[in-house]
């Protein structure tokens, strides 16, 4: 246990499976701290073979372990991954929705850079539907507006509308993000 976070610094640097499979073959037996360290560090190595594995772990009891498989499991962010996600957002506990929200940003965000933009918006979507904390609901609302691009205006708008002064604020950052103008025809911003 005193070693555990050294071990897993090492072989998350490792390349090759051989580090995968041991992380995956811990994970299976381990429980507590130890559990959540491993599963981070195969979330940090996105090892695809292991979305089985973390799948069970985000159904497990243990919330903790949950958490760490739902970000593990957005790491991944292969269609498999985003699927069970998706899925847990909706059955989750209460406890664990949030790390389950946090995975599905991570997805929605790889899907968007890599050109799926509205399945990214779809994502994003669930999240913002879902009764997650205020935090994820900001990250969500942020991805779906910069998904959308130039559609994505009327939502960056009514953010700027917002009594509530974390949207506002996500609302001036998001504005800085934009790649293009945001005027309308008379000028106004």
């Amino acid at each position: 246990p005193q070693l555990s976070s050294w071990a897993r610094i090492a072989l998350e640097a490792i390349p090759g499976p051989e580090s995968s499979e041991a992380l995956r073959k811990a994970a299976e037996s381990l429980n507590g701290e130890l559990l959540v360290g491993t599963l981070n560090s195969i979330g940090v190595r996105r090892d695809a073979k292991a979305v089985e594995l973390l799948s069970a772990r985000l159904n497990g009891k243990e919330e903790e372990a949950a958490s760490a498989a739902a970000v593990a499991l957005g790491h991944i962010g292969n269609e498999s991954a985003t699927k069970t996600l998706r899925g847990a957002l909706i059955t989750s506990s209460a406890k664990v929705r949030s790390a389950v929200a946090e995975g599905c940003v991570l997805c929605a965000e790889r899907l968007q850079a890599e050109g799926y933009a509205n399945q990214a918006v779809e994502i994003y979507e669930d999240i913002r539907k879902a009764d997650v904390p205020k935090q994820r609901l900001i990250e969500a609302t942020r991805g779906a507006i910069l998904a959308r691009g130039q559609e994505g205006i009327p939502l960056l708008l009514e953010q700027f509308r917002s009594p509530d002064k974390g949207f506002f604020q996500l609302a001036l950052g998001t504005f800085r993000e934009f790649r293009t103008k945001i005027v309308d025809d008379s000028g106004n911003i």
